[in-house]
């Protein structure tokens, strides 16, 4: 899973499988949303001493995100 599969699938080592792009789901889902990073609103308030763009972060951000979008999608 990630957010941002085209430019992830850029920098990382080639990785077989498939990939979950948050950012293609969202654009799906919520129709007009543009936005680059995932948002704390769109994914729950992260831990005060989570700072933003760093991996943790990012990560319970990103799958936050995820878990709202099946959430809506059922």
């Amino acid at each position: 899973m990630t957010h941002n599969a085209s430019f992830d699938r850029r920098v990382l080592p080639e990785m077989h499988g498939d990939w979950i792009c948050t950012i293609v789901l969202s654009r799906q889902l919520w129709l007009g949303i543009k936005y680059a990073a995932p948002q704390p609103e769109a994914g729950g308030d992260p831990p005060a001493d989570l700072y933003a763009h760093r991996a943790l972060y990012d990560c319970y951000v990103t799958t936050a995100l995820l878990s709202r979008i099946m959430e809506t999608s059922g």
